[in-house]
């Protein structure tokens, strides 16, 4: 009896990549029970899922002990600071006085050149930064896109592939996504919190970031 590849086994000797440990948690297919675990990047840590046995994808461990072993160190010591100067953003959009005060920093992955898998964690992604998903709606779209132009040497057209995700909370808060197949930017119901990176606040914003990507394709 030969087995399909896709019910191989992961092996804990390979080698891993840490955009690998970046991936989203995926069940596979199959009938199989099997309780695993995968690296969740936002909250750092490996978590407990239920594996059905076939396919899937590579962030997927039998025991805790390897995931931790694989992924656990990637999170620490590899985020860069990355400071844009607010109040000068502020100050081309209003004649209001800019806040006085430091310059805020904002924290992000690095970006790896050369890989054929970017980095699936989006740049553009709020959750990343050491502000709530609230608090940071505060800032205004300039600044936000100014952190992204600032911040990122080029942003990964995998993420702008990415499907819609609701994420795994029930809020509701419409956002927009880049829909690959339609080349356009489309709404959808986020549920504040997990989720992916193809997703921004505003359409504009989504276009920005995402449209010439589409276009080069089409």
């Amino acid at each position: 009896v030969h087995t399909r590849p896709s019910e191989l086994p992961l092996s804990p000797s390979l080698p891993v990549r840490s955009d690998q440990c970046q991936l989203p948690r995926n069940q596979g297919s199959c009938s199989k029970e099997l309780q695993h675990f995968y690296y969740d990047p936002e909250e750092k840590k490996c978590i407990s899922f239920v594996y059905h046995g076939c396919e899937g994808n590579s962030n997927n461990f039998p025991t805790r002990e390897l995931c931790e072993k694989a992924c656990g160190k990637i999170s620490k010591g590899t985020e860069e600071a990355c400071c844009i100067e607010v109040p000068a953003v502020v100050r081309l959009e209003s004649q209001q006085t800019p806040p006085r005060g430091p310059l805020e920093t904002f924290s992000r992955p690095p970006f790896r050149l050369g890989t054929h898998l970017p980095l699936i964690q989006p740049l553009l992604h709020w959750q990343l930064f050491p502000l709530s998903p609230k608090a940071i709606q505060k800032y205004s779209f300039s600044v936000r896109l100014t952190f992204l132009l600032s911040c990122t040497p080029s942003f990964p057209t995998e993420v702008c592939k990415l499907p819609a995700d609701p994420g795994r909370c029930l809020a509701y808060s419409e956002q927009y996504y880049y829909n690959w197949n339609t080349k356009k930017c489309e709404t959808f119901v986020y549920g504040m919190c997990n989720g992916n990176g193809n997703r921004f606040a505003t359409k504009l914003e989504c276009q920005m970031v995402c449209g010439e990507f589409g276009k080069e394709q089409a």
